[in-house]
């Protein structure tokens, strides 16, 4: 039994035990999402951490305090964790060392908790989480433990293993950096070689972002092609949110329906998906609403079917329109664009006017993004 707790009870140990690993459960969590978001490699629609525009992870992720020379603060959560649970399971760490870490933590994570309310007026939840974690951890070590006495060995140990993650982790960040380099380099140099087209002659005006009075006043201008039934459709639609956080006044896109169904589509001589000119109908009618109605389709994908679409045009009080003939020859008007395109799969976007079939990677997304932005400046 660890000499520390012999006094204590044995829940009292598990239960500072099964902190000190909850710490070290949520700081895993934060490290991940902390990379993810520097160096996002697929949809990046987010995560546990985003609950709300207040509660979400991304402001402290990104903040100026997320890091240490490229190194996530998260890892130094990690390491007070492991020492947290050393402390309990073993005595090769002197008791005033870890306590002097854990407090100095406690002091870091009630800093960042005022700087995030103040600062950024956001909360991050799973920090929020981590703080709890770090403050009870440290009270009940504190209460169970009787030595204070300084030890230099340990708390030197702690340190270079401390600086030595900082370390590792401004590497890490540096080499992720330069990978993304290397492929943004190419990527752009790919883009700017692609021929432009010209705008499309009809424009419906569904838009899922809409910044200044018509579709050229942003700088960044993303037209898709789209049908709610395909799975890399709904892949890029996800997609939209973090652009749309990222680039704010800076970007419009507008949405274009191009269902792999015949019943609106003449360039289909196979139903791939029988559901997609309906739910088409669906959001043409719901244009007011239409990111909304866009959302709710993509997330329920794998539900679809003629009552589901029926049962949400009820809902939204658009029962008469979603039936009326006129709607399905305005959806078919706007279909033929693809067609005038040659869009042959989905989802076909055209940034500033240059074609890119299939859903790019979000990372991929923001590099060219950023270019066109910067371009736009010059």
């Amino acid at each position: 039994m660890n000499e520390r707790f012999e006094q204590s009870s044995f829940n009292i140990k598990f239960i500072t035990g099964f902190l000190a690993l909850a710490m070290v459960g949520v700081s895993i969590y934060l490290t991940q999402h902390f990379y993810h978001v520097h160096f996002p490699q697929g949809i990046g629609a987010g995560g546990l951490c985003d609950i709300s525009s207040f509660l979400n992870c991304d402001a402290a992720t990104n903040s100026p305090l997320s890091n240490i020379f490229g190194a996530p603060i998260s890892l130094l959560g990690l390491i007070t964790g492991f020492v947290f649970l050393l402390g309990v399971t073993t005595t090769i760490i002197a008791d005033s060392s870890i306590l002097a870490f854990g407090a100095i933590n406690f002091i870091g994570c009630l800093a960042l908790f005022i700087y995030s309310l103040v600062a950024l007026g956001t909360l991050c939840p799973f920090c929020t989480v981590y703080y709890v974690l770090s403050g009870a951890t440290l009270f009940l070590f504190y209460k169970n433990t009787n030595d204070r006495s300084f030890h230099l060995p340990s708390f030197a140990s702690i340190s270079i293993i401390f600086l030595m993650a900082i370390t590792i982790g401004h590497f890490v960040y540096a080499g992720k950096q330069k990978d993304q380099a290397s492929i943004k380099d190419s990527l752009i140099k790919q883009y700017n070689s692609l021929a432009r087209s010209e705008d499309p002659v009809y424009k419906p005006d569904f838009f899922i972002t809409r910044n200044g009075a018509s579709f050229k006043d942003a700088p960044i201008q993303m037209i898709i092609f789209s049908d709610f039934q395909c799975p890399a459709c709904k892949a890029l639609s996800k997609m939209v949110h973090p652009l749309m956080k990222r680039y704010k006044e800076n970007l419009n896109i507008d949405y274009f329906f191009y269902p792999l169904d015949p019943a609106c589509n003449s360039k289909m001589t196979r139903n791939l998906h029988p559901l997609a000119c309906k739910a088409a109908y669906f959001t043409y009618c719901t244009r007011d609403k239409f990111l909304e109605t866009h959302d709710l389709i993509f997330d329920n994908q794998g539900d679809l079917s003629d009552e589901w679409i029926e049962a949400q045009a009820k809902e939204y009080g658009v029962t008469d329109c979603y039936n009326d003939p006129e709607t399905r020859k305005q959806v078919t008007k706007i279909v033929s664009q693809g067609n005038d395109y040659l869009v042959k799969s989905t989802p076909t976007f055209f940034l500033n006017n240059v074609k890119i079939e299939g859903a790019l990677p979000l990372n991929q997304l923001y590099m060219l993004m950023d270019e066109v932005l910067a371009q736009s400046k010059k």
